[in-house]
């Protein structure tokens, strides 16, 4: 019998377009006309500063599809050529103190605890290590992620390259944290973003004042193309063409620094089937929660997990879920700034009888969660019918979502001779047996996810897990 496979949520254009080159890379920028998120209002940011050694795999491997994307939570990087374990500074904890405080005036926390993986974070790989085959002169690593848009970015900094010696290692992380939110490097000596960086008067206070936007150089000294629309720069500047303000910029990605968030969001109009419940075959499932918070801002997670999804080709092995954070098989339309007075659905269909449990969970992105809730129910009768000796033949129409060329980007965020060799790769069946459903995740006008089950002609595709 043929398979059915699992289609995922589409990858956005801006997260395509804020994939992150890191090895072996120049002083590259971003694609030349990238997506951009200038009408969302300021959003608190996190950044996560691993204190242990990280493990990481190509994007292209990832366990959740990212379209040759970062995803800080995955640990998944844009570009990385193989699985790589980067060793922590052993002047992790003084880094980390000059971050919090260069980042103080910002709506930004600096955490070193990792947060739950659906909430949106950035991750700044602070090293000791020397990138030889690297051409920046920063020493540091990360995508021009213009206007901040993306909160999942990956930045990775070291102590050598082929252009770079003896860097301060604070400024280094400022810059990479810099990029991640959509600055570009300017002619200020007293600001981080400052290039080429001159680390003997190091820099570690972003600047409340216009500058000239320099571009990045090439190996051969020659300019590469700025990375993002003159304008999301220039309107803190009088439109003055080819100025930046680093400092008003940040205000405007993170907000400013506000009082301390203690109190968690609630979580109201809670809909899933009552423990005990017995469901008749072919059921549909519909989930929802409505989530408030102080802060307008919060982060959430469906998975229904069940013996009679394994088998089934879904992210995680028996279980679907839907979630912020693009760890999931599905997303939320409009993630990670979704609307807060719009609920959290997920619905499904054609799931095949057993014994389940659903399980959602909310925070805020002040670290303030919810306890988890928990539901078991019984859908009754056997497996599904999917129907796959109609429909299997149809399933390759769709790869060509998955598959989406990831954007040029990479160490210092220029332009680039060197593309990212991230991508989906989701053009195949990554084995298992044949039972179990056939089932694939699809958008409604919601933006919920529907699992669908044994409809022919459907074109579907999977993600790719890894090993």
């Amino acid at each position: 019998m043929r398979r059915l496979r699992l289609s995922l949520a589409a990858v956005t254009v801006a997260t395509l377009l804020s994939a992150s080159t890191h090895v072996a890379a120049a002083d590259i920028t971003a694609a030349p006309d990238p997506t951009r998120a200038d009408a969302y209002d300021p959003r608190i940011g996190i950044l996560f500063v691993p204190t242990a050694d990280v493990d990481a795999v190509p994007s292209a491997e990832c366990e959740v599809t990212q379209g040759g994307a970062d995803n800080a939570a995955l640990n998944c990087i844009g570009g990385l050529t193989e699985a790589t374990t980067y060793t922590i500074s052993a002047n992790i904890d003084t880094i980390v103190t000059g971050l919090e405080t260069a980042l103080a005036p910002y709506n930004v926390r600096v955490v070193t605890e990792r947060p739950p993986e659906y909430v949106p974070y950035s991750m700044l790989i602070i090293t000791d290590g020397m990138n030889p085959k690297s051409t920046s002169r920063t020493c540091g690593g990360a995508g021009i992620d213009c206007d901040g848009p993306n909160r999942n970015d990956i930045g990775i900094t070291s102590v050598e390259t082929s252009l770079c010696m003896d860097p301060d290692q604070l400024q280094v992380a400022l810059i990479a944290f810099g990029y991640m939110s959509g600055l570009e490097n300017n002619d200020n000596p007293m600001d981080p973003m400052f290039y080429p960086p001159d680390f003997t008067m190091p820099a570690t206070e972003y600047q409340d004042m216009c500058s000239n936007v320099v571009p990045t150089l090439d190996e051969m000294d020659m300019p590469n193309n700025l990375a993002c629309a003159g304008y999301l720069h220039e309107r803190n500047c009088d439109m003055t063409e080819g100025q930046i303000n680093s400092h008003v910029e940040l205000l405007e990605v993170y907000g400013p620094a506000g009082a301390a968030d203690t109190t968690p969001p609630e979580v109201t109009d809670f809909m899933a089937p009552e423990d005990g419940t017995a469901l008749p075959a072919g059921s549909p499932l519909e989930l929802s929660a409505m989530v408030t918070d102080d802060s307008g801002v919060t982060a959430a997670r469906w998975v229904v997990s069940s013996p009679a999804l394994i088998g089934a080709p879904t992210a995680r092995e028996g279980e679907i879920s839907q979630c912020t954070n693009d760890v999931c098989d599905g997303n939320w339309e409009g993630a990670p700034f979704k609307p807060a007075d719009t609920p959290y659905d997920f619905a499904l269909q054609g799931l095949p009888g057993g014994e389940y449990t659903v399980t959602f969970e909310a925070s805020d992105l002040s670290g303030n969660t919810v306890e988890m809730m928990t539901r078991t129910f019984t859908i009754e009768g056997g497996a599904a019918d999917t129907g796959a000796d109609e429909t299997a033949d149809s399933a390759d129409s769709a790869d060509s979502a998955d598959s989406a060329d990831s954007a040029d980007s990479a160490d210092d965020g220029g332009s680039s001779e060197e593309e990212s060799d991230g991508g989906s790769n989701a053009t195949g069946d990554d084995g298992g047996d044949d039972s179990g459903c056939g089932c694939t995740t699809d958008r409604n006008a919601n933006g919920s996810a529907l699992l669908l089950v044994g409809l022919a002609g459907l074109a579907i595709s999977r993600r790719r897990r890894s090993a």
